[in-house]
Order: C-alpha cells, then sequence, then structure tokens
C-alpha cells in the first residue's frame, strides 16, 4: 500500500526525508510537485526496502550517493536498484557514453535525452555517471549547479508572472494539493467514528471536511 502525505508550503517546519518503507507493506511518500521526477525514485526506492523487507529511514541526498560516503549497504543497494529499474533499456545507453568532458560537450544532450526517455532526472543520471567514473566530481559539481540554477530561474519567472497577472486581476494561482482519499481509508475513519474511538472534530480533521460536508460520509 502506498500512502502520499502532502505539506503546505507555508510549514516553517517541514519533513527532511522523501519517503519511507513499514513492514510488511506499506510505503509513504511525500508529495513533491516541484521535482516530481525524484518522487518516482523514492516510491522505487522504497520498493527496494520492500523486496528486501528491511526498514531504514534516511534522506536522500544526490551529493552524498555521488561520493558513496556516508551511505549503508541497505540504501546503496535500494538506490542501485531504483535507478536500474527507471532507466530500463536506457541503462545500456548511458554505459557505452565516452568519457565526460567538455571535448564532447559534456553529452549534455545524450542525458537530457534519457531524462526526457525515462523517469530519471537530470540530477540522478548525473549522479550515476560520476560513480561509474565516467565524469568526474569537478564536472559533476558544475553540470548539477548550472541545472538548478536553470530549475530556479524557471520558477522565479513562474512567480513574477503570477505576480503580474494577479496585479492585472487575473486569479492564476493554482488551488493547494489535496490528498486522494482511498476507499479504505476513507471507511476506516467512519468505522472508528461510528465505534466512538474519535469524534466529530476528529472525524472532519482526519478527512480534511468543512463542517458542512460531514453529513454525506456519515450516510
Amino acid at each position: 500500500m502506498v500512502f502520499e502525505f502532502v505539506e503546505h508550503p507555508s510549514l516553517k517546519q517541514k519533513s527532511n526525508i522523501d519517503g519511507f518503507y513499514l513492514q510488511p507493506n506499506v510505503i509513504v511518500l511525500r508529495r513533491n510537485q516541484d521535482y516530481f521526477k525524484r518522487e518516482i525514485f523514492t516510491l522505487a526506492h522504497e520498493l527496494g526496502h520492500y523486496l528486501l523487507n528491511q526498514e531504514e529511514v534516511e534522506s536522500m541526498d544526490y551529493d552524498h550517493m555521488a561520493s558513496g560516503k556516508n551511505i549503508s549497504k541497505v540504501e546503496t543497494w535500494c538506490n542501485n536498484f531504483a535507478f536500474a529499474f527507471l532507466a530500463g533499456n536506457e541503462l545500456r545507453t548511458l554505459d557505452s557514453l565516452p568519457e565526460i568532458d567538455k571535448s564532447n560537450d559534456y553529452s549534455f544532450e545524450e542525458i537530457k535525452a534519457i531524462s526526457d526517455k525515462t523517469h530519471l532526472s537530470f540530477t540522478a543520471l548525473l549522479t550515476y555517471l560520476v560513480r561509474s567514473k565516467k565524469m568526474s566530481g569537478a564536472i559533476y559539481g558544475r553540470m548539477k549547479s548550472d541545472q538548478e540554477d536553470s530549475i530556479q530561474a524557471k520558477k522565479d519567472a513562474e512567480k513574477k508572472k503570477r505576480e503580474l497577472e494577479k496585479e492585472m486581476g487575473k486569479q492564476s494561482i493554482p488551488g493547494q494539493p489535496k490528498p486522494i482519499q482511498s476507499p479504505l481509508f476513507v471507511s476506516a475513519i467512519q468505522t472508528a467514528f461510528y465505534d466512538g474511538v474519535i469524534n466529530e472534530y476528529e472525524l472532519c480533521k482526519s478527512l480534511h471536511l468543512k463542517p458542512e460536508q460531514l453529513e454525506k460520509y456519515l450516510r
């Protein structure tokens, strides 16, 4: 069973992990709208924990993954599994790339093409390449920084566009994402209410309901 939890962007203290696995068959993921491919990688990573049936919570840091330092054997295996699972046949393409340097324009277009064909982010591909010694740490750091700057510039441009549209009276800011309520979860909350385990306030809070919406969940 996979559960996704949503954090409001105004929260001062946010989760420092992207997901975790709980025995025997539960995976919990943090909603990641800015980097959706990272969320998919986390799902595949936690699937690795499920296959090993080993719980281990650790923050996913691409720099640590690239260096291989301070990462347990279990985390390393799950990272490798997730990458190979998502890369599919493109893993052969990655392994066939020459040593990446200025002479081949850092294989930028080739790496981007693989990212476009798969659910692997550009940064995840850079991490694999530096781990497989096809790229130096210096080139990895520079390309990763350039990619992050490009993403931030795009986000800043979108923010300015929304602010301008707001000043012009246009409502362009979408609502915050809402968790998907699974029938199983809703049924469990309803049962807890009928059994007196929780009250109306706790039921509304658990299902993200307004008081006037309560009646339709108690039919």
